[in-house]
Formats: structure tokens, sequence, C-alpha cells
């Protein structure tokens, strides 16, 4: 079976070796990777990207340029720009399933499975539309996700909260398939280690958040929460570690705010395979999202064994369930406040929590899991 995977974010390696991927594309990479060990023929139709060097699979992978406009809506410029291409690849590789990833690449795959009358599954990395922010952006986003959506044959969401949104919000009924990590390439490396290897210098107690730095990472509330706690305990310090379109959150609130600039620690850019000793860095993982699909840091700080804070929103509810870790109101940073100071001071109670996630990761999170049921979906449509 080949399958053409359309996705505007697909993992490459820079000069230097490092490997650049977000979420949302380590997703797809995931699957790729999985599904080439079971025999599909797998093609990717993605983005050229600035710093491309080399490819991390020995498949056929077409990179076409997009326009970039200088923000990030910017990636919508690739469902006008790999149209023609997609279609000469279409003719060329007579693929027997389209699968798109997010409603930029679904726009290009809609025309390639009409046209060539081809089954088209999409999958929806969190929620697309609803992480805008200016309501003219987030209006243009509704329809063109709702198009994307309504003209997929099969829709996947990566978390069941997200299905609940797209079915009551289209009138569809999409399918979860959860997002997924392999729990075994996370270690219990020693905290004191880890610290050593990121050259964090601090005997402090480690607040972390990794992820991408944008507004609807609710970024703002953990900067008020730790202010609120920097002015109570002195043995704290906040990690922030990713990057994004709206550094400049991090940047101005540390101006007006100067005299924390000791103790809040910012990383822009970690290597992935140091990751897992930014979490083992770390007493708690917080992730403050105002909105959220399946996030894989959470994932991956479970399954460090690093007790867990994120906001009831999206898939976090999906995860920290049943003692796996501590769910808060979103957009609320005294409420925040309050829960980090909780597993600060009760450490029995934080390595509980701890312990309890990896469990949860390992148990109900697995890529095997996910695989599978989208080969079965796959198998469905042929």
């Amino acid at each position: 079976m080949k399958i053409l995977m359309i996705t505007t974010d697909f993992p490459y390696r820079t000069d230097d070796g490092t490997i650049i991927q977000g979420g949302g594309s380590e997703c797809v990479a995931q699957l790729v990777g999985a599904l080439i060990k079971r025999g599909f023929e797998i093609v990717i139709l993605t983005r050229k990207e600035r710093k491309y060097a080399k490819e991390l699979f020995d498949i056929k992978i077409y990179r076409t340029r997009s326009i970039n406009l200088g923000f990030r809506e910017s990636k919508i410029t690739h469902s006008v720009t790999a149209l023609a291409p997609a279609l000469n690849i279409m003719r060329k590789e007579k693929p027997d399933i389209i699968h798109s990833h997010n409603p930029p690449a679904a726009l290009v795959a809609i025309a390639c499975a009409k046209l060539f009358k081809k089954p088209h599954i999409l999958t929806m990395h969190g929620p697309w539309s609803g992480v805008r922010i200016k309501k003219i952006t987030k209006t243009i986003a509704r329809l063109i996700e709702k198009f994307a959506v309504k003209n997929a044959d099969i829709v996947t969401c990566d978390s069941v909260a997200l299905k609940q949104d797209m079915d009551y919000s289209y009138k569809i009924n999409a399918r979860a398939i959860q997002n997924a990590i392999e729990a075994a390439k996370f270690k219990i490396i020693n905290q004191k280690s880890s610290r050593k290897k990121l050259g964090v210098k601090t005997k402090d107690n480690i607040v972390l958040f990794t992820g991408r730095f944008v507004a609807e990472k609710g970024l703002h509330n953990l900067l008020e929460a730790a202010k609120s706690l920097l002015n109570r305990y002195n043995n704290l310090t906040f990690l922030l570690i990713g990057g994004g379109f709206d550094e400049h959150i991090i940047k101005d609130w540390l101006r007006k705010n100067s005299s924390y600039n000791n103790k809040i620690i910012v990383i822009p850019f970690l290597k992935k395979e140091m990751m897992n000793y930014a979490y083992r860095a770390a007493d708690i993982f917080v992730l403050p999202s105002l909105a959220e699909g399946l996030s894989r840091s959470l994932m991956e700080a479970m399954a460090c064994e690093i007790p867990c804070i994120a906001t009831s929103v999206g898939g976090n509810t999906e995860l920290l369930k049943d003692g796996s870790g501590l769910l808060v109101k979103s957009n609320n940073s005294s409420e925040l406040a309050k829960i980090i100071e909780k597993l600060i001071t009760d450490k029995k109670l934080a390595k509980k929590f701890g312990k309890e996630g990896r469990k949860t990761v390992v148990k109900d999170f697995s890529v095997e899991k996910r695989v599978n049921e989208f080969i079965k979906i796959y198998n469905s449509v042929i």
C-alpha cells in the first residue's frame, strides 16, 4: 500500500546534524517511521525549510516552496504553492491513499483526492483554529477548518477532547487516535548530573516549561505565577525551553520585571537528544496552555517521572487523570501558583504524581496502539 502524506511540517537535519521538529511534525514522523517498518510505501509532500540540509528518512520526500509573510500563518501559503507539484506527484507516484495533516495540508489533499478519486484521511493535530487569538484570524481559520473536515473522507483527532469539539462544531463523526510516545526512550536520569549536562547551575527547585513560545501556551500566566511565588520563596528557579513567534511575551515581561531575571532561565532552543536531561533536571513540569491537543511535552515529562501540572483544556484531562498529575483552570495565574506551591512543599505527593504519570503513559499511550489504529483506517478505505 502506498500512502502520500501531505504536511506543512516534516522533520529534517541542519548542516550540523541537528534535528529540527515541532510537536506536530514529530507525530507525523513517528507514524511514517512505524509504517515503513510495517512494509508500507510512504511518499511525503511538505514545505522547503530555510536551514534544511538532510532528510531523516530514506524515502521520497518532495519539498516545495511556501511564501514567508513574516508571521506564523504564512504556512497557509503552502496550500497554494504546493497544489501544482501535488498533482504531478499524484500522476507520478499513484498513491492508494492520501493522508493530510492539519487544514492547510488538507486543502491540497482535497483537490488531489477529488481529481484522482482517492480516499483522503485528515488528521487534526490539536485545535488548529482554536489557538488563534485575533478575531479576524480565528474567523478565517474556522472557515478553512470547516471546509477541510467537511471534505475529508475520514477525520482523525489526536485527543478525545478534540474529536468531541470537531463533532460538535462541524456535525461530523471524527475518530480519536490519541498521540503517543516511546516511553522507553526517556530514562530516569540523576537530577544533579542532568543539571550539569544542561549547564544549569542551581540547587533550587526547578519548575520547567517546554514548548512553543506562543500566546496560546499561557506563558504570561506562568510568568505571573512565578512572580507571586518568587516573592515568597528564594529556592525556586523557572526554566523555559522553546522558541517561537511570540518569544517577545517573555522578553517584554523580563524587561518590566528585571528583578526576577536571575530566577528565570530561558533556553530558546534545545536539541531533541537533550530533552531527557531537561525533564530530569526539573522538580515540576507545568503546561499552562489556553488550548491544547494531546501534548507530547506533557507525555514526555510524565515518562520521566516528573510531577506534572497542566490546565484543564483539551487532551490534558486525558493525560492527568486518576492521580497522574494535577489540573488547574486555564488563564488563572493565582491558582497556578497555589498548585505549584503545593508540589514544592509536599515532596511525597510530588513523587507519587511522578510515578503515576509514567505508569499512565506506558500503559495507555503506546506508539504501537496509535499506529495500529491508523492501519485499521487505511485498510477500511481500500
